[in-house]
């Protein structure tokens, strides 16, 4: 599984995590203190992965402590069609 997936797999559940979390369960022991998270989030964001989703995510600073950040994944809106627009059963005959 590639980090890239990793981090996917971390970040589908909409919670914000941590970058010592990503470093910990995205990377563990492989990073050698190096990690580029932000890499693997632009290739999240820009679909260049195996799951060829691109995905929205949000990045951010806690407001307690500025040394501290933060990535969430924000999963798409669903839209619901007025009963106007939504399709109609077909019959067989």
């Amino acid at each position: 599984m590639t980090q890239t997936e990793r981090l996917y797999n971390l970040l589908k559940d909409g919670n914000p995590h941590r970058t010592d979390e990503i470093l910990r369960i995205v990377y563990g022991s492989e990073h050698n203190g190096i990690a580029r998270i932000g890499a693997r989030v632009a290739d999240l964001k820009a679909g260049k992965w195996p799951g060829q989703v691109k995905c929205n995510i949000e990045g951010y600073k806690d407001p307690q402590n500025q040394a501290l950040y933060f990535y969430k994944l924000i999963p798409p809106r669903k839209i619901e069609l007025p009963p106007a627009f939504a399709p109609k059963p077909q019959t067989l005959f």
